[in-house]
């Protein structure tokens, strides 16, 4: 059990760490992709710990991962406001953690 305390709370630093980078002006796509990457791990950690038969939040679980990829395209190929697709995966990553938590 406490090991199991360790990674969340391990995980909880990383996702702040990260965050904190994402924000920062000097901000490159590197830690984006990086963000991105996270975002999907712990969304595969979300959907690998349920059971098979609570199929809605497997579901959601990938549904995080798969707005994680939406922003990273966003950013990437359509020239809009980068706080957007910033705060659109900001949301993804706290989301699958949340869910992971809970």
């Amino acid at each position: 059990m406490e090991l199991l305390l360790i990674l969340f709370v391990i995980l909880g630093i990383i996702a702040v760490a990260i965050q904190f980078l994402l924000y920062k002006k000097e901000a490159r796509n590197s830690i984006f992709i990086i963000n991105m990457l996270f975002a999907i791990v712990v969304s595969y950690l979300t959907f690998t710990s349920l059971p098979t038969n609570f199929t809605s939040q497997r579901f959601l679980a990938i549904g995080w991962s798969l707005i994680a990829i939406v922003a990273v395209i966003l950013k990437l190929n359509v020239k809009i406001n980068p706080n957007i697709s910033k705060v659109i995966l900001s949301l993804s990553v706290l989301g699958s953690l949340l869910q992971l938590y809970l």
